[in-house]
């Protein structure tokens, strides 16, 4: 028995087949169609459903022989990003991602007709423009004949289970992301649905994940290279499926995805009472596993460490961050960083803010910002973490994975910084991990989900923290404190000056 584990990012595409053992078969891709300007970001749903099934047949036929056939198949995927589809499955048009800023000012609206407290109240979010409400309002004014002839618009791990077979569906975490989903009653929320105009019945039925909700049509087997009946298995948001796939199973853990966007996932039970979560402006979703929530609080650290790499980089340096890494100083830089590069999301969303490097002199190295910026992302979390041991997020070590989880370099700063241990991961493909197990505890793979991250999960190094650079930056961080505050009004000013300039926003929108 094995096991076809999908996992769509925001940029690329995972497939794997698993046994019980681990992966027997991976590949993975970039999307080839993906619109990205001022405010806007799309994704061709439709070609890239073809190359994640081009990449899945692939690693069916690479596991023929070396496992015993799949019999199940089960999703991870972005949050946020829908995509409009009709009864006989077809893809509309372009998925707007949760960057694409077009249905910003639908936010005032929701908040003037609900309230903020009482939209988190339903939702478990503060209200802010990524989720996919936004996305859908704007569809609705600006293609209101794609709003039309959509007969449901699908989250993306859902969307895929559409494909293969399933009827429409929508999983509880993935459907907390669109904001218009009750965390109490584990449905869509009327209230919400009618504050933003839409119609309940472009929505799937909500269902949990890990459960199984079809199989395989097939044609669809036949063009997988799959064989017998195949059980489709609802997956969920990458996030929580990221900690399932990294063994972070448990009220009270931590995992620390590293990749285009950093995420900071704790687990936790559901709060007796969520005024303070409000407070503090932390998100509740459902973790993949019930009984068991998340919050998600994220920076888009990978994108700004690119930027830092193509501008400043040598072509040929093994991408750059190797090099940059030999670079930097064995002591904590001194430097502050505001890493606000793309509109911060977490603890509050704020588009009215750029990034900033503050402390610069002529004798200034690259090594030294570039490790100025590694710091300030650490900074950033570690601010944000600090009140919330209070709701009982305090985590005592932090799990990490994702392609920047290879950096020592980079774990070691996150381990002085915070003062606790980062404990590497094995594997960096958590989310596809945790889609694997869905689908093996659902068909017996495992018998049940502490066995299957017995068997899968493992760590390569733990970083422990330096005491005195900790206290170095302990002090160092006090003054990271002051930067927003102090930049605020220039950032805004800029803000201001720079929509004048750019006018209205752009209305296009790929035809699927």
């Amino acid at each position: 028995m094995s096991v076809l584990a999908l996992d769509a990012g925001t940029t690329n595409f995972k497939v794997a087949v698993f046994s019980a053992d681990g992966p027997v078969a991976k590949a993975s891709g970039c999307y080839p169609d993906q619109i990205r300007e001022r405010d806007v970001a799309e994704l061709n749903a439709a070609s890239a459903w073809n190359c994640v099934k081009a990449a899945a047949r692939r690693v069916v036929d690479e596991s023929r022989g070396l496992c015993d056939p799949v019999t199940a198949v089960s999703f991870s995927s972005m949050g946020e990003a829908m995509v409009p589809v009709t009864r006989d499955r077809r893809v509309l048009v372009s998925s707007l991602l949760a960057v694409d800023q077009r249905g910003d000012g639908y936010v005032r609206e929701l908040e003037d007709r609900l309230g903020v407290e009482d939209v988190y109240r339903i939702n478990g979010n503060v209200v802010a423009p990524f989720y996919g409400f936004s996305k859908l309002m704007w569809i609705k004014e600006n293609r209101p004949e794609v709003y039309a002839e959509a007969d449901r618009f699908l989250l993306w791990a859902d969307f895929f289970g559409f494909m293969l077979g399933a009827e429409p569906y929508a999983t509880t975490s993935l459907a907390n992301r669109t904001m218009l989903f009750d965390i109490t009653t584990g449905d869509w929320s009327d209230d919400l649905l009618a504050a933003c105009g839409l119609d309940r019945d472009k929505f799937g039925p909500v269902v949990r994940s890990g459960r199984k909700i079809g199989t395989v049509a097939p044609a669809l087997a036949r063009e997988l290279g799959l064989s017998g009946e195949v059980d489709i298995i609802s997956g969920g948001h990458d996030q929580g499926c990221n900690s399932l796939g990294s063994g972070r199973i448990h009220a009270g853990d931590m995992v620390v995805g590293i990749g285009t966007y950093e995420t900071y996932c704790p687990t936790f039970s559901r709060p007796a009472t969520i005024d303070e979560f409000m407070r503090l402006g932390v998100s509740i979703e459902h973790h993949v596993l019930d009984g068991l929530y998340v919050s998600i609080m994220a920076n888009h650290s990978g994108i700004m460490l690119e930027w830092f790499r193509r501008c400043f980089s040598d072509a040929g340096e093994e991408k750059g961050f190797p090099a940059l890494e030999r670079e930097m100083p064995d002591r904590p830089t001194g430097l502050l960083v505001l890493p606000h590069f793309e509109p911060p999301q977490w603890p509050e969303y704020m588009n009215d803010t750029s990034g900033a490097i503050v402390g610069l002199k002529s004798s200034t190295t690259r090594g030294e910002i570039f490790k100025a910026l590694l710091e300030s992302i650490t900074f950033y979390f570690a601010d944000g973490l600090a009140p919330m041991s209070g709701i009982g997020i305090a985590p005592a070590e932090f799990a990490a994975n994702g392609g920047g989880s290879k950096s020592d370099a980079w774990l070691q700063i996150k381990a002085d910084i915070f003062g606790k241990p980062f404990k590497r991961l094995a594997t960096s493909e958590g989310s596809l991990c945790g889609a694997a197990m869905l689908a093996g505890v659902q068909t017996g793979l495992f018998a049940s989900y502490e066995e299957a991250v017995e068997r899968l999960v493992d760590y390569d190094r733990v970083f422990e923290p330096d005491p005195g650079r900790h206290a170095r930056y302990l002090d160092i961080m006090e003054n990271y404190r002051m930067l927003l505050p102090s930049l605020r009004p220039v950032m805004s000013s800029l803000y201001a000056s720079g929509q004048d300039r750019h006018g209205a926003r752009c209305r296009k929108m790929a035809t699927a």
